[in-house]
């Protein structure tokens, strides 16, 4: 090795060391790079944190809807992982993003709020009193109560188990674990008011709802099959229904019926229920599996919506699910929607006193079912889908 050469190196080493130093000293003048580098992995920076998930529009978590009053809008919030979007009911835009959970949610709610409807040819008030300004996750064993679905404004503690219910109940809110452990808290305080345990041998806990006028009551569902009516102001069991032997897989509350409530079963079955002198006003059944999910229509037609699991397809090894409309003045079957989704219809809801329908799934699609006037005595469903946050036209239209 030639003398020349060695020195150059030597040199250039000698240079690049001083310019580590200069960098390194540079450094340690300015304060926040030294924060970022000292900061722990746990309290890192948020600038490279993921901000919303793209392509994303729903999963097997039910969608809620919300009205807010000074939009004079209905709001969607669908789940889409660790966060939840919000669309406009009327055109089904984007309109928020929620904050990162920690964990995949398990399930959202909202507040119902005031509908009205048709009773002997006269507008009646029917009163569904819950706070209407928050939609509430939970993620694991916590739940969130979000502000214009971005502000996060309570959180609430308590649980062993990850939540899968929740049920708002007026200045309180309702939450129920996968051990079938019911917690009430109020939401302002943010304090536990009320636990009640129930053993999953005996009763597991599947379904919640709170039947209209029936204050401070709330009917529980099984996987047993069986009911319970409980009085939370009082923390006791007012009645034991004794079910159909079939898990209990949706709840539904008659907005225009007093004491009766829909009850989907596994097996297929729904059964609209008096809760007060526990007999059955009507029953149906649908061949296309469990019942996923209900809806009453509140807009002057006594309809009953029902959705069902995939059915598996042999022939194209696909699944899809159903939508079922069922006259509750007639007894029947009204109408029907095949293929309404290629999975599971697992959310569901009608919008108060609008003939609109809402559905979701976790074929990432989110689906508006709109009733259409029409001069003949007939009744039209226009219905448009929403596929990876894009809105398309008008598909289809169902006569029934």
């Amino acid at each position: 090795m030639s003398l020349d050469y060695v020195t150059s190196f030597v040199q250039l080493k000698t240079k690049t060391n001083e310019n580590v130093d200069n960098f390194v000293n540079s450094l340690e003048n300015l304060s926040f790079f030294v924060k970022c580098i000292k900061m722990k992995t746990s309290e890192s920076s948020r600038l490279f944190c993921g901000h919303r998930a793209l392509g994303y529009v729903s999963n097997q978590v039910p969608l809620v809807v919300r009205y807010v009053k000074k939009r004079r809008e209905n709001l969607i919030a669908t789940s889409v992982g660790k966060s939840f979007h919000t669309y406009g009911g009327s055109k089904l835009g984007l309109l928020s993003v929620s904050g990162i959970h920690p964990e995949d949610i398990n399930c959202l709610a909202a507040g119902e709020f005031i509908v009205w409807v048709s009773w002997s040819k006269f507008w009646q008030l029917t009163i569904c009193f819950s706070d209407t300004y928050h939609v509430y996750s939970a993620a694991g064993k916590l739940v969130y109560a979000w502000r214009r679905g971005s502000e996060l404004k309570h959180t609430f503690h308590g649980h062993e188990a990850d939540v899968k219910l929740i049920l708002p109940f007026g200045p309180h809110l309702i939450t129920i674990d996968s051990d079938s452990q019911l917690k009430v808290f109020e939401i302002r305080s943010e304090k536990e008011q009320l636990h009640l345990e129930f053993s999953n041998k005996t009763f597991e806990i599947t379904t919640v709802c709170h039947p209209a006028t029936y204050k401070d009551k709330i009917l529980l569902g099984s996987v047993q099959g069986s009911l319970q009516l409980w009085n939370l102001k009082s923390a006791k069991r007012i009645y034991k229904f004794k079910g159909w032997k079939s898990q209990v897989t949706a709840l539904e509350p008659c907005p225009t019926v007093l004491d009766a409530v829909a009850i989907g079963l596994k097996s297929g079955e729904i059964y609209v229920h008096n809760l007060k002198f526990d007999e059955t006003f009507v029953k149906f059944k649908q061949d296309w599996g469990p019942v996923t999910s209900l809806a009453f229509r509140s807009d002057r037609n006594d309809l009953l919506i029902s959705g069902s699991s995939g059915v598996s397809d042999e022939d194209t090894m696909s699944t899809s699910g159903h939508i079922a409309i069922w006259n509750l003045n007639d007894k029947k079957l009204a109408g029907q929607m095949r293929d309404a989704h290629l999975s599971d219809v697992t959310g569901m809801a009608c919008f108060p006193g609008e003939p609109l329908l809402v559905t979701s799934s976790p074929d990432n699609t989110v689906k508006q079912v709109r009733k259409k006037k029409s001069l003949q005595f007939h009744d039209f469903l226009h219905y448009s889908f929403v596929f990876s946050g894009f809105l398309t036209c008008p598909m289809v239209e169902v006569d029934f």
